[in-house]
C-alpha cells in the first residue's frame, strides 16, 4: 500500500505535464505581431530585482501567487479570470489577426490549471510555432523530496509515444525561491499540419505540498536561440511571500 500511495503523486503530475504540453501546441499559420504589444499587468522589475536581467519586466500572477521575468518581446497574460479578459483585448486590439488563437488558448489554459502564461508572437512567422510558456498550479497534498519526484516523473514520461527516442534529461536549477526539479525531452508534435519535434524544459518546484510546473517549449532547431533565456526564466522563478 505504501508504494501505490508514493506512485500516484508521480502518475499525477506525468499527466499533468502531458497536459501542460498539449497546452503549449501553439501552432498553425504564420504569425505576425506588433513589436511593441503587450498585455496587463505592468512590469514591476527593477534593477536591483533578484533574478531579473536589465530590460526584462518580472511578471506577477495573483491567482498563482507567483512572479517569473520575461525577456524583451515576449507577451504575458495572468491566467486571472477577473483580468484576462481585458488583458486580451488590449492585445488583440492591436493585433486582431491573433485573436481566435490567443482566446482559445488562454481558455484551455485556464480550465486546466494554468496561472501565467507567456508567448513570443515573432517566433512564430518562420517556424509556424510560437516559444511560449505556461506555469500550472496544483495541491498534491502530502510532502516529497523534489529530486524523488523530478527522476519518477522523468520514469513515467519515459512510458509515453509520444517522446523521441532521446528519452528525458533530469537536472536541477537553483529559482529566487529554491531548487527545483528540471526535466529536459524533445516530443513529436504536428506543427502547421506537418509533424514535427518540439523542445520542452519544464521545472518542478515544490512548495510545502503545492507544485508549481512550469513548461516551456519551442521548435527543436530554435532551441539554441532561446536556450539562455528559459534557463534564465526558470532561474526568476518565486513564490510570492
Amino acid at each position: 500500500m505504501k508504494s501505490m500511495h508514493k506512485t500516484a503523486p508521480f502518475a499525477l503530475v506525468a499527466l499533468l505535464i502531458l497536459l501542460s504540453i498539449a497546452c503549449s501546441g501553439i501552432g498553425g499559420e504564420a504569425l505576425t505581431a506588433t513589436p511593441e504589444a503587450t498585455a496587463t499587468p505592468e512590469p514591476t522589475a527593477t534593477p536591483s530585482t533578484p533574478g531579473v536581467p536589465a530590460g526584462w519586466e518580472l511578471v506577477e500572477s495573483k491567482k498563482g501567487n507567483i512572479a517569473v521575468a520575461f525577456p524583451p518581446g515576449w507577451t504575458e497574460f495572468d491566467l486571472d479570470p477577473d483580468t484576462l479578459d481585458q488583458a486580451l483585448d488590449q492585445v488583440t486590439s492591436e493585433n486582431p489577426e491573433l485573436a481566435d488563437l490567443l482566446t482559445g488558448q488562454a481558455s484551455t489554459l485556464l480550465e486546466s490549471g494554468a496561472v501565467l502564461f507567456g508567448i513570443d508572437l515573432r517566433s512564430g512567422a518562420a517556424s509556424k510555432f510560437s516559444a511560449n510558456m505556461n506555469v500550472l498550479k496544483l495541491d498534491l497534498g502530502a510532502k516529497m523530496p523534489i529530486a524523488d519526484l523530478t527522476e519518477a516523473t522523468a520514469a513515467q514520461l519515459e512510458t509515453t509515444q509520444t517522446l523521441t527516442s532521446a528519452g528525458v534529461d533530469v537536472e536541477t536549477a537553483q529559482t529566487v525561491s529554491g531548487e527545483a526539479g528540471i526535466l529536459k525531452y524533445n516530443i513529436a508534435m504536428t506543427i502547421g499540419g506537418e509533424e514535427g519535434n518540439l523542445q520542452a524544459i519544464q521545472m518542478l518546484y515544490l512548495d510545502d505540498t503545492t507544485l508549481y510546473l512550469m513548461t516551456l517549449m519551442c521548435t527543436v532547431d530554435k532551441y539554441p536561440d532561446y536556450r539562455d533565456d528559459f534557463d534564465q526564466m526558470i532561474s526568476s522563478f518565486r513564490v510570492l511571500p
